[in-house]
């Protein structure tokens, strides 16, 4: 079974749910995800999603100094 169609169809939903609870950055999104059992899922994959899903407004962003 190719699992990427799979990935693909099931990302945008996993990457909201991994956003739900509150503010979060793509690594602990990327983390979160795999430990759900999406191992197979890449860096720019996850990226890529947030990033269309900025674009159609169903996540947003904002930048913080770091320590």
């Amino acid at each position: 079974m190719d699992t990427s169609q799979l990935l693909r169809g099931v990302l945008p939903t996993a990457v909201l749910a991994a956003v739900a609870s509150g503010d979060t950055h793509g690594y602990s999104i990327l983390r979160t995800l795999r430990d759900a059992g999406l191992t197979h899922v890449g860096d720019a994959s996850v990226y890529g999603t947030l990033l269309r899903l900025y674009g159609e407004g169903l996540v947003s962003t904002h930048l913080e100094p770091s320590e």
